[in-house]
């Protein structure tokens, strides 16, 4: 099993407001309308994140090999955590009545865990290139199943990962699946003369 953690992860703003104008928020009503008001609310969100990957790759033949997205040489069972703060920060706004606020700090939770799941994707890749081989997409683990199995097989709890009542906790959590293919050889042709 590897293990990485206190990786840095930037909220990329302008996605950020993207995502908010789509799930028709208004940062300007919510005092996030300008600049600075904007870098003060994503750093206070930043410092709650405890950012930690787990994954482990497993052959095609383990038992475990049903929550592969496609049948290849092997697959990696991944899991990505933000930890338990953010899920406290975005309490605390529902607890002090800032609706709004807490729905910007959702979609800033969501948009770290897509990005810590990429982080530990491009490590994944770099594996997977050492031995000729390439990832297939990510298959998200949902159901309590394949939970299970990634919270067992990652020894999840090390990073203070548990499954409550089907789901992962803390919320900003995400487990997923990828196969290990194996790279098509390319095939040379032969050199031209000059």
């Amino acid at each position: 099993m590897r293990k990485v953690r206190r990786f840095r992860i930037e909220l990329r703003r302008r996605e950020w407001l993207r995502r908010a104008r789509k799930a028709r928020l208004d940062p300007a009503s919510l005092g996030l309308g300008d600049e600075a008001g904007m870098a003060a609310f994503a750093s206070s969100l930043q410092e709650t994140f405890a950012s930690a990957v787990l994954w482990r790759s497993f052959p095609a033949g383990d038992p475990r090999a049903h929550l592969a997205p496609v049948s290849g040489l092997g697959f990696t069972v991944g899991l990505a955590t933000l930890g338990p703060r953010p899920d406290q920060f975005c309490r605390a706004l529902v607890e002090s009545r800032q609706e709004g606020r807490h729905a910007m700090a959702r979609i800033g939770v969501e948009l770290a865990l897509e990005d810590a799941v990429a982080f530990a994707l491009g490590l994944i890749k770099a594996e997977a290139s050492e031995e000729g081989c390439e990832l297939s997409p990510l298959s998200s683990l949902r159901e309590m199943e394949g939970l299970g199995t990634a919270i067992e097989a990652l020894e999840a709890s090390k990073v203070g990962v548990t499954l409550q009542d089907g789901q992962l906790d803390p919320l900003g959590t995400a487990a997923f699946c990828v196969s290990w293919i194996a790279r098509p050889r390319s095939r040379r042709t032969a050199p031209q003369r000059r």
